[in-house]
């Protein structure tokens, strides 16, 4: 089982703030910063794939995705 959130690749790579480039950039984070991907790539006994998780990152915390 891996873990994978984008944000945490994507904020190392800010661009200058005042540019197209940071308004882009800020609303893919806005986008993903909430979202982690589960990925279960080798199992045994069972299905492999990926399941996609809310993550909040104050409390370090993985759960389900609520659907509105």
């Amino acid at each position: 089982m891996f873990v994978f959130r984008e944000s945490y690749y994507l904020k190392n790579k800010e661009p200058r703030p005042a540019t197209v480039e940071h308004a882009e950039w800020q609303a893919k984070m806005n986008e993903i910063s909430h979202l982690a991907e589960l990925l279960i790539l080798k199992q045994r006994h069972g299905p492999t794939g990926t399941i996609m998780l809310e993550f909040e990152e104050m409390f370090t915390k993985f759960k389900d995705i609520q659907n509105n």
